[in-house]
């Protein structure tokens, strides 16, 4: 089985309040040219977002602000927008219907 993983879509998303205080780290995905999906619970409580394309990134804080789109509390998931940059490469997703309960 060969399945090619798009690891240049996958970076480093940062949550913290408002003061810069509290932060939290986690993983996140391009799955467009301006939206990230990402766990809930990286960002629960929070208020600022940014995505880091890298560690150096991330170690300088050079990262690109988000804010959010779409917001699902029982599924643990948050699709957070760019707010000016694009994604060069991102992992497509289908659009599917979910049965809930």
């Amino acid at each position: 089985m060969n399945i090619d993983y798009n690891l240049n879509s996958v970076f480093i998303l940062k949550s913290s309040k408002i003061d810069n205080s509290s932060p939290r780290k986690g993983t996140c995905f391009a799955i467009s040219k301006s939206l990230i999906l990402t766990a809930k619970h990286n960002i629960e409580d929070k208020d600022k977002y940014f995505c880091y394309l890298d560690v150096d990134s991330c170690n300088n804080d050079i990262g690109i602000e988000l804010e959010i789109e779409y917001e699902d509390d029982e599924l643990d998931f948050v699709i957070l927008k760019t707010r000016e940059d694009e994604f060069k490469e991102y992992i497509a997703i289908g659009q599917i219907s979910i049965q809930r309960g």
